[in-house]
C-alpha cells in the first residue's frame, strides 16, 4: 500500500503544471448579440462601428456592423478575410482605385474603384481580399454585418513591389520610387492612380 501511495505521488508530481488554455471561442449566437449591440449603440448618421470579438496574441477577429456605403480602400500589407454574419450589400473588388489618399499606414482610400468586380453579398458569404487590392462594401437593407480579421503576409519581393505604388500617396504630387514613380493620370481633371506596378518589373 505504501509503495502504491509512494508511486501515485511519483507520478503526481512528475506531471508538468496545467497552463490556462489561450484559445478564444465564440458561438453564432454570440456573434448575433454583439451585432445587436453595435448596432443599437451606433448614433444616428453613422454608418459604421466594430468590436472586436475573439483575440489570440495579437490577432484580433471583430465585428463590423455598416449602416451605409464607406470609401473604397486598400490595405498595403494586410489581407482581409471575413465572413457576413448579417445583413445584404455588395462588395467591389480588384481594378483601380482613383484619387488614393493615405489616411493611415494600413489603409488608403480613394473616391471610387474602376474596373473592380462586384458580387452580392448574403450571410454565410466568404471574403479574402489580398493586400493590395482595392475594395468597397456597399449596403442593401440598412445593415451589412461582418466577422473580420486583418491577416498581416510575410516579407517577401512580390510584397515589396505591390507596396511600391503607396508610397508618397500623402503627397500627390511627390515622387515615388523607382518605376513606380508615375503611375497617375489626369483625365477630365481628376487624378487617377493605378495601384500595380508595371508588369514588366522595374
Amino acid at each position: 500500500m505504501r509503495i502504491a501511495l509512494a508511486a501515485l505521488a511519483l507520478t503526481a508530481t512528475a506531471l508538468p503544471a496545467q497552463t490556462p488554455d489561450p484559445t478564444a471561442f465564440a458561438t453564432p449566437a454570440d456573434v448575433q448579440a454583439l451585432v445587436e449591440q453595435i448596432a443599437h449603440a451606433m448614433k444616428p448618421g453613422q454608418i459604421f462601428a466594430m468590436k472586436p470579438l475573439v483575440r489570440g496574441g495579437a490577432s484580433v477577429a471583430s465585428v463590423e456592423v455598416w449602416k451605409g456605403p464607406g470609401r473604397p480602400a486598400v490595405h498595403p500589407t494586410d489581407a482581409e478575410y471575413a465572413m457576413v454574419v448579417a445583413g445584404a450589400g455588395t462588395l467591389v473588388s480588384g481594378g483601380s482605385l482613383v484619387d488614393a489618399r493615405v489616411a493611415n499606414p494600413g489603409l488608403i482610400e480613394g473616391s471610387r474603384i474602376e474596373g473592380g468586380t462586384a458580387r452580392p453579398l448574403k450571410p454565410g458569404d466568404i471574403i479574402m481580399i489580398p493586400p493590395g487590392v482595392p475594395h468597397w462594401f456597399g449596403v442593401e437593407g440598412g445593415e451589412l454585418a461582418l466577422l473580420g480579421i486583418k491577416l498581416p503576409q510575410p516579407e517577401n519581393p512580390d510584397l515589396r513591389r505591390s507596396r511600391l505604388p503607396f508610397k508618397g500617396f500623402a503627397q500627390m504630387n511627390g515622387s515615388m520610387n523607382g518605376c513606380c514613380r508615375r503611375h497617375s493620370k489626369v483625365i477630365h481633371g481628376e487624378s487617377r492612380i493605378s495601384l500595380s506596378c508595371p508588369a514588366g518589373g522595374c
